[in-house]
């Protein structure tokens, strides 16, 4: 079976590419926003970019988000959560998941990410464990306490 972890410490995410291969290959709408922070910090304002501008920037600029809707504004908070394309709730052996990390390489890793495919036996239950966002598959085994 074939698991996808982070590999280093910050945590999993997939880069602007792998969520642009998923959004193709699932024929699902991608629409990208410039995060603007009022002088404050009191509100954000989710200002719309082009794919281009969105792909083109540098993997650590992280005021870009991707959305599933064409104005997240106008949501709440609890709304725009849903509506964003934050795919680390997918589960970790989902084949297209897979797929995107084997194809793109290192290019599929978001900010703060190195994501990698590890592959376990099918009969092994097993979990992800992780410390400051390194991951890795542990097999399950009994506790008592």
């Amino acid at each position: 079976m074939k698991i996808v972890i982070n590999a280093c410490h910050g945590g999993f995410n997939l880069s602007r590419e792998a969520i642009k291969y998923i959004a193709d290959k699932t024929g699902q709408q991608v629409y990208w926003f410039e995060t603007k922070f009022d002088k404050d910090f009191g509100s954000i304002n989710y200002v719309p970019i082009t794919a281009e501008k969105a792909l083109a920037e540098s993997k650590t600029w992280c005021f870009t988000r991707a959305y599933k809707v064409p104005n997240p504004n106008e949501l709440s908070d609890e709304q725009r959560r849903e509506a964003a394309w934050d795919l680390d709730k997918m589960p970790r052996t989902d084949a297209l998941l897979v797929e995107v990390v084997e194809v793109l390489g290192e290019k599929a890793s978001g900010d703060f990410a190195d994501l990698k495919v590890v592959e376990v036996p099918d009969d092994v239950q097993w979990h992800i464990a992780e410390y400051d966002g390194t991951e890795w598959v542990a097999e399950n085994h009994r506790k008592w306490y």
